[in-house]
């Protein structure tokens, strides 16, 4: 397992149903530890490199509903 992280920032503050359907990533196989951070902008994601890519971490963070930036 290669752990990897990637940092993810959010336009404005995240709501509760937002950090809710966020902690729903660890359910996804190779998704290590999700965070919110910096006042709840920021959207740290720890993963197993091995299993995913980069875009595809993207892309479950904002199919969950949270539009980010990187």
């Amino acid at each position: 397992m290669t752990k990897v992280q990637a940092l993810f920032r959010s336009a404005q503050p995240l709501r509760a149903h937002q950090l809710a359907r966020l902690a729903e990533l660890h359910s996804v196989y190779g998704i290590a530890r999700v965070r919110a951070a910096l006042g709840n902008q920021e959207i740290e994601v720890e993963y197993d490199g091995t299993r995913l890519a980069p875009p595809q971490v993207k892309a479950l963070v904002e199919a969950a509903g949270l539009p980010v930036t990187n």
